[in-house]
């Protein structure tokens, strides 16, 4: 039996959204290394999970204003507001082997009503590691705009006080996470950490020794 030649894989394409006014949101201070972020969707040639066919790919994501509305009606802090509006992938993106959230995609996790408890204790779902981890940026902690992770079977359960407790931040930012796992030994700041965790649980077993 012959096979069939694989199809060509459309390549990611860039939103281009219209320009909105964020001025209504506060500024808090996340570290976002915002160039970073955006330099790794730029280097992505990788949908999520459906880079294998482009008959499997969902609808690019079209409607702006809905975007726009849900990121004020969820009062996030402005700076990660605006990078999120402009650059967020019309589609789930691969970051190596970690997954960043299209415009659906995110929008979907945050609003699931399972994971209310997470947008409570000042967290925002982002993408996903290769086990299903939720990766979050942390809004409102210690270190605003570090990234961590929180595992997809335990976290349903947990009250908001329960999930602070147990946040454990991997890297500083979006910016240098997906860098770091687009670009690996060559990411720009991968020298800043001794330990890059992969996983909650690796995380936690890192940070108890």
């Amino acid at each position: 039996m012959i096979s069939e030649e694989p199809k060509e894989h459309e390549l990611p394409q860039p939103r281009n959204p219209p320009e909105q006014d964020f001025s209504s949101l506060k500024v808090e201070g996340l570290q976002l290394d915002s160039d970073l972020f955006v330099e790794a969707i730029s280097k992505s040639n990788r949908y999520g999970a459906w880079d294998y066919s482009n008959d499997c790919l969902p609808p690019a994501w079209s409607d702006e204003i809905k975007f726009f509305n849900w990121i004020n009606e969820n009062k996030l802090p402005r700076e990660l507001a605006e990078l999120l509006y402009y650059h967020t992938p019309e589609r789930d993106f691969m970051a190596g082997s970690h997954y960043i959230h299209g415009v659906e995609s995110l929008i979907e996790a945050n609003d699931d009503e399972r994971c209310s408890n997470v947008r409570e204790a000042g967290f925002l779902i982002v993408g996903s590691g290769p086990n299903g981890d939720d990766v979050v940026v942390d809004m409102e902690g210690a270190k605003k705009g570090a990234i961590g992770y929180f595992p997809i079977s335990t976290k349903w359960d947990k009250t908001p006080d329960e999930l602070k407790r147990m946040f454990i931040p991997v890297v500083d930012s979006i910016g240098d996470y997906f860098d770091i796992y687009q670009r690996g030994k060559d990411a720009k700041n991968i020298g800043k950490y001794d330990h890059i965790a992969g996983d909650y649980w690796s995380a936690k077993e890192h940070v108890e020794g």
